[in-house]
């Protein structure tokens, strides 16, 4: 059987391209074409939307889509499918992945327009990518955030108008207290999905079927058999937990990332064998 696998594994090709077909809402081709006027660089937010999946890091799950990303520490904004059951990406949930953060995934949105609601509602990016207690000690990261240049009216000025003009054009949401949407969408998160992961946002079953889960390891062998045989849905956990555990590129975990390319596309999760080349 190993022999059978270490031959499939030179059969697959590590790069082949990305899906071109992707849907990106039409939300984010406008924000796009705003972005490109005179007068809004994305410096204002600290936020820029680029449709390209070359800022993909490792600990960015299989079955996430980036969509725009934000210049600090990797910092990037991606539409989660659950591996295919999000097919419309209106729709999608909208996690912020933070390679240098704990934790580094962090459910944001429940859809492409809440999120950008929320964005001219906290007035910066990067400050999504943490956790906060409560309301007050996200404005105290907002205020150390922001507070260096607010004194700037100038700054302050243009960025509220720029608000403005992008809530009246997309008919945004205003959110008053971020934190609670936040915590609210996490919470209703936990009690939807059907197993708990590494990256907190879990998985849904395919069948009622019992899931084991892969007791970490770098042997290809301890890997194959797990994968060989566990059921689908256990295979999925392990899909899901895989960018926690491993870092898939050919630096460092090249053998793994062949072998999962293998049961991902064996399991008809092709896109999300695909962006194994990003890693």
């Amino acid at each position: 059987m190993y022999k059978l696998i270490f031959i499939l594994l030179f059969q697959y090709p590590t790069n082949s391209p990305l899906s071109k077909d992707t849907n990106f809402p039409v939300i984010l081709y406008d924000f796009l074409k705003l972005q490109d006027e005179d007068g809004f660089t994305g410096n204002e937010f600290e936020f820029w939307v680029d449709l390209k999946d070359e800022f993909r890091y490792s600990v960015c799950p299989l079955d996430a889509i980036p969509f725009a990303w934000t210049g600090n520490n990797g910092i990037h904004f991606a539409f989660l499918t659950d591996f295919g059951r999000n097919k419309d990406l209106n729709k999608a949930p909208i996690i912020c992945v933070a390679p240098t953060y704990d934790p580094a995934i962090t459910l944001v949105a429940n859809n492409i327009h809440d999120f950008l609601g929320l964005l001219t509602s906290v007035e910066n990016a990067p400050l999504l990518a943490d956790r906060y207690k409560n309301q007050n000690d996200f404005e105290e990261a907002k205020k150390d955030r922001l507070g260096w240049y607010e004194d700037e009216d100038r700054v302050t000025i243009k960025r509220k108008k720029l608000i403005s003009k992008i809530r009246r054009k997309f008919n945004l949401k205003h959110f008053d207290n971020a934190f609670e949407y936040m915590e609210q969408i996490r919470r209703l998160r936990s009690t939807k999905v059907d197993h708990t992961s590494k990256d907190e946002l879990g998985i849904f079953k395919n069948t009622s079927e019992d899931i084991i889960s892969f007791k970490y390891s770098k042997d290809p062998k301890e890997i194959m058999d797990f994968l060989g045989r566990a059921n689908k849905d256990s295979r999925l956990l392990f899909y899901r937990n895989c960018t926690y555990s491993y870092i898939l590129s050919d630096n460092y975990d090249a053998i793994a990332k062949n072998i999962i390319e293998i049961y991902l596309k064996n399991d008809g999760y092709k896109a999300e064998a695909d962006r194994l080349k990003f890693y």
